[in-house]
């Protein structure tokens, strides 16, 4: 093999003819190697070659010019914004007691008034959607001017079905879905959206505080078959108040979502939510997460299909082992629904 590194590509290829090589060209910007000119060649200077052997070449875009970018608007850093929701309900802004069109104090769930207001400013403020799946691999296909960006929605939600398809491709946009696996395999409801409704009941109707003596009083329960810490050192680690929630109202998530062992947490949310919410867990999940077949056809549709865990774990706070196991059954789950 020939060394044709620093060479123009047209003189290359004259002088790797007659060889008749299977030659792929790939381009990139090098700061230090004049535009055309060879970077970097697959076979080494040297090596014996035969016809029809594979050969790579990268040829110099020469130096990028940032200036030009700056004035197109683009990031040469290729940083991608990516925006997350939950869900899109369908119901009008005056409709919830938050501003903005959000529907929760967190912004992840908002209305569809607010979703659409969300896309047109996107769009009209030189955004362009492009596919998770794309990006991953690299292949990011914004016109000159424009800045990619990603929509992705978590939780699996049914509205995302409803709601949020509609939108997206009235307007030809993609949106990336990451679905616990649990919801659609074994149609469960998830302890985070039992400890969501729970809240949602008592924080309209009744007192957090006094939610929280009732957890504990719970646990009481369990102490003579589980080693749980006691009450105070319970409260003290738990209850902190951060940006979105006061003391109790995180005291009563973390406690329900990973500060007890997970088949007590289980029984106690489970109680919790067939006091205050009042419908059967089965009923309730098939009316809030999507099933198979409209997971399927949101696939069908164009749109990008991942997983959020098989339980929606805090995946950080597991064991290796029970972290493994989640891993293994989400995995699980996305070929069940990809071969669907």
């Amino acid at each position: 093999m020939l060394d044709v590194i620093n060479k123009d590509i047209k003189v290359a290829n004259e002088i790797l003819k007659e060889y008749n090589l299977d030659i792929t060209i790939d381009y990139k910007y090098d700061d230090n190697i004049e535009k055309d000119k060879i970077i970097s060649q697959s076979i080494d200077n040297g090596v014996e070659i035969k016809e029809h052997d594979e050969l790579n070449l990268v040829v110099s875009l020469g130096k990028l010019d940032k200036e030009k970018l700056k004035e197109d608007g683009i990031d040469e850093l290729g940083k991608v914004p990516i925006m997350m929701y939950h869900g899109i309900k369908n119901m009008t802004n005056s409709q919830t007691q938050y501003t903005g069109g959000n529907v929760d104090k967190d912004g992840y769930n908002r209305t569809s008034k607010a979703f659409r207001d969300d896309l047109e400013f996107f769009y009209n403020n030189g955004y362009r959607f492009i596919r998770l799946c794309d990006y991953i691999n690299g292949v990011i296909d914004v016109e000159l001017g424009f800045s990619p960006i990603i929509l992705t929605f978590d939780d699996g939600y049914i509205d995302n079905y409803t709601v949020a398809l509609p939108l997206l491709k009235k307007y030809g946009f993609q949106g990336s879905f990451f679905i616990p696996g649990k919801t659609f395999v074994e149609h469960k409801l998830l302890d985070v959206n039992k400890i969501h409704f729970i809240l949602a009941v008592v924080e309209k109707d009744g007192d957090i505080s006094a939610l929280s003596k009732e957890i504990l009083n719970m646990i009481d329960d369990y102490r003579s078959s589980y080693a749980i810490e006691d009450n105070e050192t319970l409260y003290q680690k738990y209850a902190i108040a951060n940006r979105f929630d006061g003391k109790d109202t995180v005291f009563c998530k973390r406690i329900l979502q990973m500060g007890i062992p997970e088949v007590v947490r289980n029984e106690i949310s489970s109680r919790l939510f067939k006091k205050y919410v009042g419908i059967k867990e089965d009923v309730f999940a098939g009316q809030l997460y999507m099933n198979r077949e409209q997971i399927a056809f949101m696939r069908n549709e164009g749109m990008f299909i991942g997983i959020h865990g098989y339980d929606h774990y805090w995946l950080g706070n597991l064991e290796k082992d029970k972290m493994e196991a989640d891993i293994r059954a989400s995995l699980s789950a996305l070929n069940v629904e990809k071969r669907s």
